[in-house]
């Protein structure tokens, strides 16, 4: 008996109803992978023109709103250190309006945490490309260290 080899042919993304923004980064992932793009490389960032356009607050509890944090946790305490670091993490990565940054990001909280912030590959050089202050604090840290 002959058996015959088939090519494989690629498969096809099969639209489907979305019922989390979770489901659909990974639908999204998936199509991207097929095509040599991975989403976070093609995701938008946003980075104000200014720091000085920033006038976020600099303690208390802050709630994140819900285009921002569509999941898990939306409440951060600006006065306890990792929340800080997790609540600016979040922001900078999934700001989805020049507002949301304007509203949640304060400059100087900014300047004094950029050496210890956990950002993406891609959000940092942004940032440092537009305000080269940050890499230079960067840059002095790990000289110090």
């Amino acid at each position: 008996m002959r058996v015959e080899a088939r090519a494989a042919l690629p498969r096809r993304p099969v639209p489907a109803r979305v019922a989390s923004r979770s489901s659909a980064v990974r639908q999204t992932e998936r199509v991207d992978q097929m095509h040599g793009v991975r989403y976070a490389t093609s995701r938008p960032y946003l980075v104000r023109a200014s720091l000085d356009e920033l006038a976020g607050p600099t303690g208390g509890l802050v709630e994140m709103p819900s285009s921002l944090a569509w999941s898990g946790r939306r409440r951060y305490d600006l006065d306890i250190a990792t929340d800080r670091l997790w609540l600016y993490k979040r922001v900078l990565e999934e700001a989805q309006t020049a507002e949301d940054l304007r509203r949640l990001i304060n400059p100087s909280l900014l300047r004094g945490m950029w050496v210890s912030l956990p950002l993406s590959r891609r959000v940092r050089p942004l940032w440092e490309d537009r305000f080269p202050e940050l890499a230079i604090r960067l840059t002095q840290a790990k000289e110090d260290t």
